[in-house]
Parts: structure tokens; sequence; C-alpha cells
């Protein structure tokens, strides 16, 4: 066998086995969530019975115990489908509609954390081609990152347009904007960088797996910095 030969069979043999550690990983991903369930079952079960202050605290502690390592194991299943890929499941959508969708969601988180959200469509054109589930999430995701850097009392931004052939949905802050490193480094994956803009809840993962999805509609996530604001800017554009 020449060098390039065994050069090539070592990468693909390396390949198969990272590609066989990351089902692996899912697959324990999605295990551990049943047992979890049980467990979350029973705190709630335990917890309408009288309990005494200490039990009470003793419950209260898994119940905090077992949301954490759901959270975690959401990650882990986050990871493994960032990297094999989503699997996208693309239908017509009424963009006013979706809109409303996304603008109920956002409009309450707005209200819980002081914020006063602004909606625009900027189009007349109403239907898209997308995956309505993963696109969802990769907008909520862009707001949940604003509202962490959102100043109380603040504004937030929402547009959706229709130009040169691909929707533009924009989300901007009033916050602080984002630095010269986060601009750089904010889609990679675990970058939580000076809070990375990233909301704790993804641990560095929630402009990343954006960044995923909207890749694998063969769009683009552009950041930047609002000169209207001076806070952070962020676009999800895809082909429509």
């Amino acid at each position: 066998m020449s060098r390039k030969d065994s050069l090539k069979s070592s990468l693909e043999q390396q390949w198969k086995i990272e590609q066989l550690q990351r089902e692996q990983i899912a697959a324990l991903s999605h295990d551990l969530k049943t047992p979890l369930t049980v467990i979350q079952g029973n705190i709630d079960l335990i917890s309408e019975t009288k309990l005494d202050d200490e039990q009470q605290l003793y419950a209260k502690y898994i119940t905090e115990s077992s949301e954490q390592m759901q959270l975690y194991i959401r990650t882990l299943i986050d990871i493994s489908q960032t990297v094999t890929g989503y699997q996208l499941h693309l239908e017509d959508i009424d963009l006013i509609e979706y809109m409303k969708r996304i603008e109920s969601q956002a409009n309450s988180l707005c209200i819980t954390n002081g914020i006063c959200l602004h909606m625009e469509i900027e189009t007349s054109e109403r239907y898209f081609k997308a995956d309505k589930l993963l696109l969802e999430r990769a907008i909520m995701n862009v707001i949940h990152n604003a509202l962490d850097y959102s100043p109380q009392g603040g504004n937030l931004y929402v547009t959706a347009q229709k130009a040169d052939g691909f929707l533009k949905i924009s989300v901007t802050d009033e916050g602080d904007g984002f630095t010269p490193e986060t601009l750089y480094h904010a889609k990679e994956q675990f970058f939580m960088g000076n809070r990375s803009r990233n909301s704790n809840l993804h641990f560095g993962m929630g402009l990343y797996i954006t960044s995923t999805i909207v890749t694998q509609h063969n769009g683009q996530l552009i950041l930047e910095n609002s000169s209207e604001t001076k806070g952070g800017q962020v676009t999800i554009k895809i082909p429509y």
C-alpha cells in the first residue's frame, strides 16, 4: 500500500471512529431522558404530599439537579446534531402568520425582562420555504441572546424583509454591542468570551446552533453592531 493510500485509509478509519462516537453520545443522551423523566415525575408526586421544611429542601435540591441534568442532555444532543447535521423538513410558510408566532413568544420574554418589543415586516410577499421549527429555534436563540444584553427598560427591534432573493430577519438590541473578539469568534462552538453575548443556557452554543441551522438552509448568519442603537444586530439571511 502506498503512503498516500495508507494516509487515506487512516483518515477514513479515524472518521468512522469519530462518527461512531457521535452516534453513541446522541443515543446515550436520548436514553438518559427516560430515567430523568421518571425522577422528575416522582419528585412532582412527592412535592404534592405533606413535607416538613427539611424534606422540602431536599426535594428542591433534587428538582434543581434534575433540571440541570436535562439541560446538559439537551446540550449533548445539540452538539451531536450540529456535527451530523439537522434533518430539514422544508415547507411553504406564511411569513405574516409565522412572524406573529415569533412575536407572541418574543413579547412574553420581553415583558418578563422589562423590554419593549418592536416588530416590523417590510414585504408584501407572504410565502417562503424553510424548516418551520428549526428556523423558529434559530430566531428565538438570537432573541434570547439579545435580551441577555438589553438594558432594563430598553427596546428590542425585530424586522423581516425580502430583498434580492433572500429573506432577512434581523434582531437589534440596545446593549453595548459586539466586541471585535466576539464578532470574530461568536459563531464558534463553546465560545463564551466576555459571555460571548451567548445565553448561559447554551454554554456558548446559542449562535453556533443558529449558524448551523442557517447554513443548512443555504443562508448566512451576519453579526454586526447597529449604527442606530449602537447595540448588537444579528441577521438571519436565507434564500426564498
